[in-house]
């Protein structure tokens, strides 16, 4: 299994319903912003599972139709103009994005975005370099996301690496790599899901581990809340994903 369908659950978990006059305003800011700066502007619905498609001229080079609205969160007509490999490390970066703003305060949050260097496929069959931007943003009532904003555009500038998180007030950057992956669980909790998924029962993994079957529990339900996950099968599903155990 590929990272895309947890990342799909995680995402739709997060919106909290929908907000007509909310999306109105998005969806004109993404037409603005794509006529003014000839990028490609996807704006992604959480809730209604839809995305809506503005390409600039620069949509021309990738022969991405000037707008379009697909059933689906995902921009299925851009992600085919990538491999399959670059498509798992985009999907991979923005899961590991996801939970690098999860660990934020609520109202932090909104101060950073992701930023990607990708490869994708021109009308011309060579493949070009294109910087990819990434903006969650939280419903206007509630702290869970609704929307995901991205862009697409040239590459103008050499970037040394693949994916950072950018805090947009200060210039900082966060490289986005397995290293972030690391502080997601607590040591004992890898050993704990380290011990599940090799299919070891609650008792077995008190007495391996010399700690109560209380602090088993304790620790399995931190690891689903930590990752946003329903069971242990998706935990460590996702775990492995991020290369945590």
């Amino acid at each position: 299994m590929g990272i895309r369908p947890q990342l799909d659950r995680l995402l739709k978990r997060q919106s909290s319903g929908p907000n007509e006059s909310e999306r109105a305003r998005w969806l004109d800011y993404a037409a603005r912003a794509a006529a003014l700066t000839g990028a490609i502007y996807v704006l992604s619905d959480l809730h209604s599972d839809a995305s809506w498609i503005f390409a600039g001229q620069f949509g021309s080079v990738l022969g991405i139709d000037p707008a379009e609205e697909e059933n689906s969160i995902w921009e299925q007509s851009l992600l085919k103009l990538m491999s399959e490999s670059e498509r798992e490390e985009k999907f991979l970066a923005e899961l590991r994005f996801f939970n690098i703003l999860r660990r934020l305060p609520p109202r932090k949050r909104s101060h950073y975005y992701l930023m990607s260097r990708l490869r994708m496929r021109s009308v011309g069959g060579d493949y070009i370099c294109v910087l990819h931007k990434m903006h969650y943003i939280c419903d206007c009532r509630s702290e869970a996301i609704a929307y995901a904003l991205c862009s697409y555009e040239p590459l103008v500038w050499p970037m040394a690496d693949r994916s950072v998180a950018v805090n947009s007030l200060t210039g900082a950057t966060e490289v986005i790599s397995s290293v972030s992956d690391t502080v997601i669980l607590s040591k004992r909790e890898c050993q704990v899901l380290k011990l599940i998924s090799l299919g070891k029962k609650s008792a077995e993994i008190a007495q391996l581990l010399s700690i109560s079957l209380h602090t088993v529990s304790r620790h399995r339900q931190q690891i689903l809340e930590r990752l946003r996950v329903r069971n242990s099968v998706e935990a460590c599903r996702v775990a492995e994903s991020l290369h945590i155990i």
